[in-house]
């Protein structure tokens, strides 16, 4: 077996300033094709893994870094940034983070604009990367219309289009429903048939089984543990309560068909009179609100 595409030896960093190191000794490997899965408690480390990898670290990062990082025999940590990114794609837990147009269609092609790559070529890896991530009906719209769980899809697509050999996602979960999340399953998937080498940082795991091939679970900046998935599914509740690793199957759970009706329930409404706000006392009023009645049980939106 060649060498991993992903290895941590030895890695210990402290950002500035910190009081205590958000990695200590950690060492891993992810081999080229696999998915990896970084799962533990928040503040273990696992953000801060995938910013090593991704270059974000010291670009963005300030600390104090030793041990040996490499991404196919590269050091993403010394690196200039546009190789990095030539071999490593990042997911952020927001996708509205890491976008840069207002369509579609332009944010897929950007990645690739971005490194000077032809015309032809930009349109031939957009039309692929739609086709092969099922986003199809997904381009020529507007991205701030978009659900949460179709800005992800469309930020993994971006992200695809490049061609990066290693994909990195930081929470990806985070902020999708149910439906959403079925969907990212069904994406990684396809990646992973791709033969992309894929790295997980992730609280939920129920939506990773038949997906991830190694959990390593981090506790103190350190790689406590791996695990299989299946491992992961045998842990007892209070194992999992001691460990912040969320379960991998949901017995039992049937998601809600309809929305829940409003109970008629008695409720405080919301009054506002003679509002009137400044953030420093010779400043003109920021706020003036001379009434304002918010409805019990209702819904309001401020808008301006």
């Amino acid at each position: 077996m060649g060498q991993p595409m992903i290895s941590l030896t030895n890695v210990s960093f402290s950002y500035r300033g910190a009081k205590s190191p958000s990695l200590s000794s950690l060492s891993l490997d992810v081999e080229a094709g696999e998915c990896g899965l970084l799962c533990g408690k928040s503040g273990c480390g696992k953000s801060t893994v995938l910013r090593l990898l991704n270059g974000m670290i010291p670009e963005f990062f300030d600390g104090d870094l030793t041990g040996r990082v490499r991404v196919g025999g590269m050091d993403p940590t010394t690196c200039p940034q546009y190789k990095v990114a030539r071999r490593v794609g990042t997911v952020f837990q927001n996708p509205r983070t890491q976008f840069y147009t207002l369509d579609t269609t332009s944010e897929v092609a950007f990645g690739c604009e971005n490194r000077g790559m032809p015309r032809a070529e930009i349109s031939r890896r957009v039309n692929e990367a739609a086709a092969d991530l099922g986003i199809a009906a997904l381009m020529n719209r507007n991205i701030f219309r978009l659900s949460g769980g179709e800005k992800q899809r469309v930020a993994i697509a971006s992200v695809y289009a490049t061609g990066p050999e290693v994909l990195l996602l930081d929470e990806p979960s985070a902020n999708l429903d149910f439906p959403a999340i079925r969907e990212l399953r069904r994406t990684l998937d396809i990646l992973r048939s791709k033969g992309k080498t894929i790295l997980i940082a992730e609280h939920r795991t129920w939506y990773l089984e038949g997906i991830v091939d190694r959990a390593v679970y981090l506790d103190g900046g350190k790689a406590s543990d791996v695990f299989a998935m299946g491992e992961l599914a045998s842990l007892t509740r209070s194992q999992r309560l001691e460990t912040g690793i969320r379960p991998v199957k949901l017995k039992g759970f049937d998601l809600p068909r309809t929305v829940a009706p409003v109970k008629d329930t008695p409720m405080h409404e919301m009054h506002l009179a003679d509002l009137v706000f400044s953030y420093s006392r010779h400043a003109a009023p920021s706020l003036s609100v001379p009434d304002a009645q918010f409805g019990s049980g209702r819904v309001a939106a401020i808008v301006g």
